[in-house]
C-alpha cells in the first residue's frame, strides 16, 4: 500500500471510528438518514466525491487501490454507507459517457448476486425511455440516478435515469444486512439518456464490475481483520477457571488459523487493488473466491469465542457476520469466481 493510500485509510478511520462507532450504528440501524450522514462525511468533508474520476473530468484522479484502502476501513466499522455502489461502480460510468453527477449518490440496476463473466440482464430502450426490472439491487435506497444496462436495435447501451419519477419505482426489500440495503427496481417507460453504446457500452460495465469485485475483497478483509482484532482482545481480558481465555490451548490454535487467513486476505485483495490490467481479472478472482470465505469463517469465530455476549443484539459482532454472509454472494459467490479463475487460466472444469 502506498503512503498515500495509508494516509488515507487513517483518516476515514479515524472519522468512522470518532463520530459512527458501533453504539451510533446499533442504535440507528436501518436508518436513512445514518447512511446519508455517512456518505456526506466521505464525500463532502472528507472530498471523497470522484475518487476514481479523473482530475480532466473534475474527480480526484485516485487510484483503485485508493478506493480499496477506504473500503477496508468502511468494512471494519460495518458503517452503512453507498461508497461502493456509487463513488466506485456507478460515478465513473456517468462521467466516462459524459454525464455531469459528481457528487451525486448513482446505482447500477444490477442483481448483487451477479456472476463474472454471466450475461448482466438488460432492459429495452427505444425513444428515449428504458423499460425492465431487476431483484435485489444494492444502493438503490436513496440514489439520485440509475445507470441502466439495456439494448436498443440489437446493440448495448448505458442510460442514465433520474430516481424520484413515477415511472422509476423502487421497493425495499427484507435484507439479512441492514447496513447494506437491496431494492428491487422496475422502470416503465422511464425517460433516460444514453450514456454509451456499442462495444464501449459493454467495455464500460465489465470494467465497473471488475473494480467493484476488487474494492469489494478489500471491504471483506477488513471485516476479517476487525473480527480478529476484537476477539483477541475479548479472550485476553475474559477470565475463566482463574485464566485467560486467551490461554487455552485451543483458542489460541484457532486464533492463529484465523490469523493466516486474515493475512491472506488482506495480501489477496490487496494485490487485486494494486494490479496491472493485463492480469487484474485473475487476481480480482482470487481475492473474491478467498476474501468472503474468509469474512465469513473469522466472523463466526468471533461470535463463537465471545460466549453468550457475542450473541446478543448489543453486541457489533452481528453487524460484521451479517456483512459477511450476504458479501459470499455479492458480485459473485466464490464457486463462480474459482470456475471464471479456471477459464481465465486455461484449467479443466
Amino acid at each position: 500500500m502506498s503512503s498515500e493510500s495509508h494516509d488515507l485509510a487513517q483518516t476515514v478511520r479515524r472519522m468512522l471510528a470518532s463520530r459512527f462507532a458501533d453504539t451510533i450504528v446499533l442504535n440507528r440501524l436501518g436508518e436513512d438518514s445514518l447512511r446519508e450522514e455517512v456518505d456526506h462525511a466521505l464525500h463532502v468533508e472528507l472530498g471523497l466525491a470522484g475518487l476514481l474520476v479523473s482530475e480532466d473530468d473534475g474527480g480526484l484522479g485516485g487510484t483503485l487501490a485508493d478506493a480499496a484502502a477506504v473500503a477496508f476501513e468502511l468494512g471494519a466499522s460495518c458503517a452503512p454507507s453507498n461508497f461502493l455502489t456509487s463513488t466506485v461502480l456507478a460515478e465513473p460510468m456517468v462521467v466516462s459517457g459524459g454525464g455531469d453527477r459528481l457528487g451525486a449518490v448513482g446505482c447500477l440496476a444490477i442483481s448483487w448476486d451477479l456472476p463474472p463473466g454471466g450475461d448482466v440482464p438488460r432492459g429495452e430502450y427505444a425513444d428515449g425511455q428504458v423499460s425492465g426490472t431487476w431483484q435485489s439491487v444494492a444502493g438503490a435506497i436513496g440514489a439520485d440516478y440509475f445507470v441502466v444496462p439495456a439494448s436498443s436495435a440489437g446493440q448495448s447501451v448505458l442510460v442514465l435515469v433520474e430516481a424520484g419519477q413515477d415511472a422509476a419505482v423502487c421497493h425495499e426489500v427484507t435484507s439479512l444486512d441492514q447496513t447494506r440495503p437491496v431494492a428491487d427496481l422496475s422502470f416503465d417507460h422511464a425517460p433516460a439518456t444514453v450514456l454509451v453504446e456499442g462495444a464501449q457500452a459493454d467495455e464500460s460495465l465489465a470494467l465497473a464490475l471488475l473494480r467493484s469485485r476488487a474494492v469489494l475483497a478489500s471491504e471483506q478483509a477488513g471485516i476479517a481483520s476487525w473480527c480478529l482484532d476484537t476477539t483477541v482482545e475479548y479472550v485476553l481480558q475474559r477470565r475463566q477457571f482463574g485464566r485467560q481465555v486467551g490461554s487455552f490451548q485451543a483458542l489460541k490454535h484457532r486464533l492463529a488459523y484465523a490469523w493466516i487467513d486474515v493475512q491472506s486476505a488482506c495480501t489477496a485483495a490487496e494485490e487485486a487493488a494494486e494490479s496491472s490490467a493485463d492480469d487484474q481479472e485473475v487476481l480480482v478472482c482470487v481475492a473474491q473466491s478467498a476474501c468472503s470465505e474468509i469474512a465469513f469463517r473469522v466472523a463466526e469465530e468471533c461470535i463463537q469465542m465471545h460466549g453468550g455476549i457475542g450473541m446478543t443484539w448489543e453486541h457489533p459482532a452481528h453487524l460484521r457476520l451479517k456483512r459477511a454472509l450476504v458479501g459470499v454472494a455479492a458480485l459473485g459467490s466464490p464457486e463462480h469466481h474459482r470456475q471464471r479463475l479456471a477459464s481465465l487460466v486455461d484449467l479443466p472444469g
